[in-house]
């Protein structure tokens, strides 16, 4: 009798400790909204992040993998110092960093889910309407930046407003990135324009030297005349460039020309606004010099 006892007390406890056992388990793959993303998530799927710590989960995409299906694997990798500042103080100025396109261009962006490199779109035989110059782009490949993808700081960004003057840009489409893919994606700093004569001299600077020498007042400062606009033309050629593409997911708002249509179900949650979108790149002052253009 006592063993008959024995056994059962035994089967018994056995029965409780493995429906503790899974309950453990159970709760171990539970998360709420307060924990950190496991590696198993990938940052650019989730909120948008507007105070990153230090170190925090990378999304890297194959080159091999295409942009509507990316292939993501996810590192650990913390952010430098410079890197954090310069996103706190574009946080603090604007809220995000821009890039214009000509309007022609956004459903084979959307198609593709990103913005894409000069070297991207030849890889993958993309021919865009192109807003810069043969010049400008034989100068981005001596400048090792063709694979790059710029970004301005301000709409007051003299090439857009050069563009629009000489024809080359007739229906901007204005694309606002939030700034958190400094964090997240491979970047340098480009305090004058990456496609320029003299860029070489600053190239070869290190990126937390480059960024002393942003001027964010000068940056972000309305040009009103054009006295302003000579003080100021070189400190608003500053560019971020992204390495390789800017995802989809990092888009905010795309301002577009009035009446032109863009496909929604493309564009997912990005809100998109029609607006006079060339007006919103001119400069406020009226007259022009023409001698100098």
């Amino acid at each position: 009798m006592g063993c008959l006892v024995g056994f059962l007390l035994f089967l018994l406890g056995w029965y409780f400790w493995g429906r503790v056992e899974s309950e453990v388990e159970g709760k171990g793959t539970t998360l709420n909204s307060n924990d950190p993303p496991s590696l198993n998530t990938s940052i650019l799927d989730s909120k948008v992040i507007d105070e990153p710590s230090a170190c925090g989960v990378n999304t890297v995409e194959s080159r091999e993998s295409t942009f509507n299906e990316p292939r993501k694997t996810i590192e650990k990798t913390c952010v430098p110092p410079y890197l954090q500042q310069l996103y706190h103080i574009i946080m603090e100025r604007k809220g995000y960093l821009i890039h214009v396109t000509e309007a022609a261009n956004l459903p084979s962006i959307l198609k593709h889910q990103a913005i894409l490199s000069m070297n991207m779109l030849e890889e993958m035989e993309i021919t865009p309407h192109f807003m810069s110059t043969d010049i400008s782009r034989d100068l981005d490949c001596r400048n090792n930046t063709e694979n790059y993808v710029k970004l301005a700081l301000d709409e007051s960004y003299p090439m857009f407003n050069a563009a629009i003057y000489h024809g080359r840009l007739k229906r901007p489409a204005i694309i606002m990135i939030h700034p958190r893919i400094i964090l997240e994606k491979p970047v340098k700093i480009a305090p004058k324009n990456s496609a320029s004569n003299n860029y070489f001299f600053v190239s070869s600077l290190s990126e937390d030297e480059k960024i002393k020498l942003l001027d964010f007042d000068r940056i972000y400062k309305p040009i009103r005349s054009w006295e302003e606009y000579e003080i100021l033309k070189d400190s608003k050629q500053a560019e971020i460039l992204v390495k390789d593409a800017v995802p989809l997911a990092y888009f905010m708002k795309i301002l577009v020309p009035r009446g032109y249509q863009i496909d929604r179900n493309l564009a997912g949650n990005v809100v998109v606004v029609p607006c006079d979108t060339r007006s919103f790149l001119r400069y406020s002052f009226a007259e022009r010099c023409k001698r100098w253009w």
